[in-house]
């Protein structure tokens, strides 16, 4: 019998090498077989073997717990979700078919900087905190009109953004925050929630505006210097560009409280970047939802840079979505470069929180390709070949390959979506155009009221999966 003290060393010290050698459970069990094979075969064993042995059978029997408790849901060691049960594509970060996506700190012994990990990992809630690869067990319903759409709007926000971008070069319009590389979390994420749920903005969820049925014109004209630009269009549920950070969460709560309170069954949804998860109106308003059991999503488009601040500076946690935990409920990390994988996130957060059991954190990881801000230089605090990584990992290129694997597109369908885009782009700078010639504010609201006019009327007469998002395409 192995005594009590060679025991107590061995099990942290084996947890030690199963963290750094990044073991598995098949792994591991071929192990201690072997050493089971080594003590029946050997006529006078050595004690270390039995040692080992009973050593290694407790973290066995540790880790089928862990396996077990978690059954059902997607296993952690996988990686990043890649939608490839929900009607997605499986693609690595270098955008290839087929690859895994790296695993982070959490799921990686290896990178814990020598921490015991495999014995803390209940003390990191892995029901609570988790990555989405793919789906659960129910894989969603997409439509081929709705992939469609939504790659629409995906091609119109990038083109509009890049239209945007050289109306501010020429004067046109002021400081403005560029989208390239969040489209995917924004559009999927939105794409989960109905006409009568909130959705609520930080500056970059302009693409959601765009899904949900604002003009163009508005956008322009805000970022012309004119407020009416922000005139929510009557019908629609959704809360102005705010640009003071965090300032716009404790306000989705407020509505998700209230919403509850009048007997809806509406779901509030919040967008904020990683930078804002340091702020103390986030975690304020974190705690309350907790606490009242808010219906609400918080989703955190985890970009990496907060302005010039890196992520590995914003906060030591090896997760934004483990943040979650302090608070009380579940967090989930995906990856925001899928706009399928964003979708299958947030209708599990989405219908969680219908279903009256409280808010739910998503961290979304992307990486903002382009600038801040047009009053930005990000090349004075990031590295290029940083930068070239990520766009390897577009988030466009990647939907469009899947599409015309499905037969939804071609080159003549993506030829004719190009140009329908663009005349789009064109007409709504043109008839915001008369703000640049000085027109008086009276003509401004009344173009406002008109394209507000033309919103209702398509929200009106459009069916549900159109209106507000793709929840009732979908089982």
């Amino acid at each position: 019998m192995p005594s009590a003290s060679l025991y107590t060393r061995n099990v942290p010290l084996l947890t030690r090498l199963i963290g750094r050698l990044n073991l598995r459970f098949p792994t591991l069990f071929a192990v201690f077989a072997l050493l089971t094979a080594l003590d029946l075969v050997l006529p006078d064993p050595l004690p270390l073997v039995d040692e080992l042995g009973l050593a290694l059978l407790t973290l066995l029997l540790a880790l089928w717990r862990d396996r077990r408790a978690v059954a059902g849901r997607t296993d952690a060691r996988r990686g990043v979700a890649r939608a490839s049960g929900a009607g997605g594509v499986q693609v690595d970060p270098r955008g290839r078919p087929g690859g895994k996506w790296p695993q982070t700190q959490l799921e990686r012994g290896r990178a814990c900087r020598g921490r015991d990990w495999t014995s803390r990992r209940s003390s990191i809630c892995p029901s609570l905190t988790r990555r989405v690869a793919s789906t659960s067990r129910s894989s969603p319903r997409f439509l081929p009109t709705d992939l469609r759409r939504l790659y629409r709007t995906f091609l119109l926000a990038r083109r509009f953004d890049e239209r945007m971008l050289r109306l501010q070069r020429q004067g046109r319009i002021g400081t403005f925050g560029p989208i390239r590389g969040h489209e995917a979390a924004v559009l999927g994420s939105v794409y989960a929630l109905r006409a009568t749920d909130w959705m609520v903005p930080y500056y970059r969820e302009w693409p959601a505006y765009m899904w949900r049925g604002w003009p163009l014109d508005n956008l322009i004209l805000y970022y012309a210097g004119y407020a009416e630009g922000m005139r929510v269009p009557d019908g629609v549920r959704d809360l102005p560009l705010c640009i003071p950070i965090a300032s716009q969460v404790p306000h989705a709560v407020g509505l998700a409280c209230a919403s509850r309170s009048k007997g809806e069954d509406s779901v509030t949804m919040v967008y904020f970047g990683d930078g804002a998860s340091s702020h103390g109106d986030c975690q304020e308003a974190m705690n309350f939802a907790g606490v009242f059991q808010a219906p609400l999503v918080f989703f955190c488009l985890n970009n990496q840079w907060a302005i010039s601040l890196p992520r590995a500076r914003q906060t030591h946690a090896r997760t934004l979505a483990q943040k979650a935990i302090a608070y009380g409920f579940p967090g989930i990390q995906v990856d925001g470069n899928d706009v399928l994988a964003s979708y299958v996130a947030t209708r599990e957060a989405v219908e969680r929180a219908r279903r009256g059991e409280g808010p739910t954190l998503i961290e979304a990881l992307t990486y903002r390709l382009s600038l801040h801000t047009t009053a930005d230089d990000p090349t004075k605090y990031r590295d290029e070949a940083e930068v070239k990584a990520w766009e390897a990992r577009e988030p466009l290129p990647r939907f469009r390959r899947y599409l015309e694997g499905k037969g939804i597109i071609d080159a003549a369908g993506e030829a004719a979506l190009e140009a329908e885009v663009d005349a789009e782009i064109r007409e709504a700078v043109e008839r915001a155009g008369g703000a640049d010639a000085g027109e008086p504010r009276r003509w401004i609201r009344a173009r406002l009221r008109r394209a507000d006019g033309r919103a209702s009327g398509a929200a009106r007469g459009a069916p549900a999966r159109d209106r507000g998002g793709g929840e009732a395409a979908h089982g």
